[in-house]
C-alpha cells in the first residue's frame, strides 16, 4: 500500500534523511526535565528508527528497479 503511493523512491530517501536530521538535532534543542527524559528518548528513537526503515525501503525500491528512469 505504501509502495503504490511513492512512485519516486527519491522521496523516501529525502524523508529518511529528514527524519535522521530531526532525530539527531532533537537532543541539541530539547533539554527536558528529569521526568520527560524517557519521552525524549522515545521520540528520538522513533525518528531514528523511521529513518532507518525509510532508507532501507529506498534501497530495496532502487534494487528492484522502481526508479523513475526505468519505468
Amino acid at each position: 500500500m505504501i509502495l503504490r503511493k511513492f512512485n519516486n523512491p527519491n522521496v523516501l530517501l529525502r524523508l529518511g534523511m529528514a527524519a535522521m536530521a530531526l532525530g539527531g538535532l532533537l537532543h541539541l534543542f530539547v533539554h527536558p526535565a528529569a521526568q520527560w527524559s524517557n519521552l525524549q528518548d522515545g521520540v528520538v528513537g522513533f525518528f531514528i528508527g523511521a529513518s532507518i526503515a525509510l532508507n532501507l525501503l529506498y534501497l530495496w525500491m532502487r534494487r528492484n528497479g522502481n526508479t523513475p528512469a526505468t519505468r
